[in-house]
């Protein structure tokens, strides 16, 4: 008997013991041999072997229709708050009978250019003092000023007492002399003033942060820098966390309002790999 016979002999005795051990698990494998190959035949088939498609979407609108369509079935819908965002998996399954999670549907809200622009106000901590004014100049529609008694002021007027900000600087000399010493001091005062009046209190930026959520307003406070020879502010939310966490409760209340009333909202992100 010749090399070839017996490893033939050893393959198939190791074979049948492989064999054996595969069928006591509990998933759905089998022992091939090493140069067989498995040909999907699906693509010659009349229909696919089961729907599957992504579905990506900045649209609320857009996102309901399609959980409604015919190839849906009620499925759990994961919402992440502070993303905006929302994902169905259609063929999720239970944990007793899981699916293939092929058939999703996600919605991604888009920023509104308003809502882009006034973030956009923050990002630096010093702002040119004509870029302020040329920005509450192009978004003033959005925009309501307080003054420090409560009364709103014109946006104008904001915008003007902005331009016409200078800096002064005052610089006093005191000196003293007496029998047995002297001293002197100098000290120097920068102050920034506006012939147009003061700077609101507070600005009101009013406008629909998300495609498809309510308009809000977000309050912020804008102050004048004086440590440079050029004047430039400083731009300043009020209560962002709060507004973060409304803005996510109202995507989460408008979802439930127009999703079938039978759906399941669950707070969170989900990974099915």
């Amino acid at each position: 008997m010749d090399g070839t016979a017996i490893k033939q002999i050893t393959d198939n005795a190791a074979a049948i013991e492989l064999a054996q051990r595969v069928n006591e698990t509990f998933s759905p494998v089998a022992a091939m041999p090493e140069h067989f190959k498995v040909v999907d035949l699906e693509q010659y088939e009349e229909f696919r072997t089961g729907f599957r498609a992504r579905f990506v979407t900045h649209l609320i609108h857009s996102f309901v229709s399609y959980h409604g369509n015919p190839t849906a079935t009620i499925s759990p819908v994961f919402v992440d708050p502070e993303r905006a965002t929302a994902k169905v998996i259609f063929d999720l399954g239970s944990s007793s009978e899981p699916g293939h999670c092929r058939n999703t549907a996600e919605l991604a809200l888009k920023k509104t250019a308003a809502f882009v622009a006034f973030e956009s106000l923050f990002s630096r901590s010093d702002i040119d003092q004509r870029k302020l004014a040329e920005w509450l100049e192009d978004w003033r529609e959005y925009i309501s000023a307080v003054g420090s008694d409560g009364s709103y002021i014109d946006v104008k007027q904001t915008i003007n007492t902005v331009r016409k900000v200078t800096i002064e600087g005052v610089r006093k000399s005191d000196s003293s002399e007496e029998n047995f010493s002297s001293s002197r001091s100098t000290l120097e005062s920068i102050t920034a003033r506006s012939e147009a009046g003061e700077l609101p209190s507070v600005l009101i930026f009013r406008a629909e942060p998300f495609h498809g959520l309510s308009t809000r307003d977000f309050r912020f406070r804008i102050s004048i820098r004086t440590g440079g020879e050029k004047v430039s502010f400083g731009a300043f939310r009020i209560q962002e966390g709060v507004d973060s966490e409304e803005i996510g409760n109202d995507f989460c209340e408008i979802l439930k309002e127009k999703l079938p009333p039978e759906t399941n909202i669950v707070i969170g992100t989900i990974d099915t790999k």
